[in-house]
């Protein structure tokens, strides 16, 4: 038997991903940063900016180098993008004057025509949200930027504040569409309202779990919540068809309701407790990726836990629902 093994493995990525890109480099011996910016980086970015189907101009000053970065489209043509680069910098030649010498800062780095400065940094021990939170109370109260300046924030900060707003546009609409499709099931409003009155139920233990955790409401968690909403409508789902099928076969309303809580009760109880057990190796994780894997973990067994809880509240919200409706249809035959 032969055994290979691999060192080191290059892979291509198909199809490429790199961007629509076109890098103009330009050595100015003798020159400072600031000089390069100020008469050979500017006036290209200037010719660059005019360019059709251009999205970003970014560019790096430094010592006897200017480096100018043309992003374009991702369904420009690279030759086209090239050819358009060139035509522009003919004319870009002839405000590009030479012969300075100086000194000034070691890098000038420019994004869109701006000056960029970056400053970076890991957080550790917390999460990022609450960080950049109070990072930015502290620069509000403690920088003063002049007039023309103004402060960003991004990285995993900003991919996160993206997924969040993502995530409250198609919560609602999953809502929405589950309400939809319980409604088709059982055709009957009073049971559809009854499964989902089960999903702010299954809240409290998520919700109580995760404060007492620590951890914020970061995108795991609501993944995590998300996971929650669909358990406890499924458990509502089971809970309401066995009900109404123990009423189809002759049961009155509170021996149905009693039957039926009864036996889910061991179902539920043995599917929270393996569901729970499964889970905490997530949640006592301390490696890589338990920044993701801990809230969410966290959400979904406070919502496990909780799950005795919803089997006695769900019967309680069925039996007063349906003997309101009882009620309200006697009355209306009686008058």
């Amino acid at each position: 038997m032969e055994i290979l093994a691999l060192r080191r493995l290059n892979v291509d990525a198909f199809p490429d991903v790199t961007p629509v890109q076109v890098e103009i480099d330009t050595e100015a011996q003798g020159l400072a940063p600031e000089e390069i910016e100020r008469q050979i980086t500017f006036p290209i970015e200037n010719e660059m900016n005019g360019i059709s189907g251009v999205t970003r101009v970014e560019s790096l000053s430094k010592f006897g180098l200017s480096v100018v970065v043309v992003y374009f489209n991702d369904d420009t043509d690279i030759y086209f993008a090239r050819q358009q680069v060139f035509e522009r910098l003919s004319s870009a030649k002839d405000h590009i004057p030479s012969g300075f010498q100086s000194s000034g800062d070691s890098v000038v780095s420019r994004e869109n025509s701006l000056r960029r400065a970056v400053v970076m940094c890991n957080v550790k021990g917390r999460d990022i949200g609450s960080f950049v939170h109070d990072a930015q109370q502290a620069v509000a109260l403690q920088v003063k930027t002049p007039p023309g300046y103004f402060v960003t924030w991004g990285g995993q900060f900003e991919n996160e504040q993206q997924a969040v707003r993502r995530l409250l546009i198609a919560i609602p609409i999953a809502l929405l569409l589950v309400f939809v499709l319980i409604y088709s099931c059982f055709n009957s409003l009073r049971n559809t309202l009854t499964i989902i009155f089960n999903i702010p139920i299954a809240l409290v233990g998520s919700t109580t779990f995760l404060l007492i955790s620590g951890f914020p409401l970061s995108v795991p968690a609501i993944v995590g919540f998300i996971a929650v909403f669909g358990i406890a409508v499924q458990n509502g789902m089971v809970m309401v068809s066995f009900i109404n099928k123990l009423r189809s076969r002759g049961y009155d309303l509170h021996e149905a309701v009693i039957t039926g809580a009864s036996v889910r009760l061991r179902a539920e109880l043995l599917s929270a407790l393996i569901g729970s057990i499964s889970l905490i190796p997530f949640i006592i994780s301390s490696g890589t990726g338990a920044e993701i894997e801990k809230p969410l973990a966290i959400v979904v067994v406070g919502g496990l836990v909780t799950r005795p809880i919803k089997i006695v509240i769900l019967p309680m919200v069925y039996e007063w629902v349906e003997r309101g409706a009882t009620r309200r249809a006697k009355a209306a035959l009686e008058t």
